[in-house]
C-alpha cells in the first residue's frame, strides 16, 4: 500500500461522525437473538473500512447526566437502543449498538475465519444457519493516530461498565481469533456494527 494511498484512507477514517455516516446497510439473520448489519456505519459496501468514530462526536462529556439515569444491569449499563446510541443517531430507524450480551453471542455461537475480500482483510462471520457477514479490519484511532489497519478490528458495544463508567465493552478480532475488552472512552476511535431486533 503506497503512502498517498494510505494517506487518503487515513483522512476517510477520521472523518468527524456528522460528516460520514453513510448509507445504513441491510439486515442479516445470522441466526442469533438479534439481526446483525451487513456492513460498518459510514461504509458505502460491506467491504469498506468506513470511519472511526470517538465517544465525543457524540458526547462531549465523558460521564454526561443521561448516564446516571439508566439503571446498572448488574456490572453493566445498556445504553444501546436509548436516544444517546451512536448507531442510533447515525443510522435512525431501529438500528441500535449491539450490547455486550449480543456481541458474545455472535463471538460463542458463529464461526470466525479471516479472508481477504477485495483487498481487504477482516473476518467472515457464519452464523448457525449459514448466512454470514464480513467485518472489516478497520484498525483504530489514538490521538489521531490511525493503528492497525488491516489487521486487527476494534468495534464498539452500547455497554459500560458499571462500577467506573468511563469504560466501554468493545469486541477486537485479529487474523488469530476474536475476543473483548473493556476500553477507557478517550482511547480512540473505533467501528459501529449496527444490530436491529428481530420482529
Amino acid at each position: 500500500m503506497n503512502k498517498v494511498y494510505t494517506f487518503l484512507l487515513a483522512c476517510l477514517l477520521l472523518l468527524p461522525a456528522t460528516f460520514a455516516n453513510g448509507q445504513a446497510g441491510k439486515a442479516v439473520d445470522l441466526g442469533l437473538s438479534v439481526l446483525w448489519a451487513d456492513r460498518n456505519v459510514g461504509a458505502r459496501s460491506p467491504f469498506d473500512y468506513a470511519t472511526l468514530f470517538h465517544w465525543n462526536d457524540f458526547e462531549k462529556d465523558f460521564s454526561p447526566a443521561w448516564l446516571k439515569e439508566i439503571p446498572a444491569d448488574g456490572e453493566v449499563i445498556n445504553f444501546s437502543g436509548t436516544s444517546h446510541d451512536f448507531a442510533k443517531l447515525t443510522w435512525g430507524g431501529s438500528w441500535r449498538l449491539p450490547t455486550r450480551k449480543e456481541i458474545l453471542e455472535l463471538m460463542e455461537k458463529c464461526t470466525w475465519t479471516w479472508v481477504v475480500e477485495k483487498g481487504v482483510g477482516g473476518m467472515k462471520v457464519t452464523g448457525p444457519n449459514g448466512n454470514s457477514i464480513f467485518i472489516p479490519a478497520s484498525g483504530r484511532t489514538d490521538h489521531g493516530d490511525l493503528y492497525d489497519l488491516g489487521e486487527y478490528g476494534h468495534c464498539w458495544s452500547g455497554t459500560l461498565s458499571s462500577d467506573y463508567g468511563h469504560y466501554l465493552f468493545e469486541l477486537v478480532f485479529r487474523d488469530n481469533g476474536c475476543y473483548y475488552a473493556y476500553v477507557h472512552k478517550n482511547a480512540g476511535g473505533e467501528s459501529i456494527r449496527p444490530v436491529q431486533d428481530k420482529k
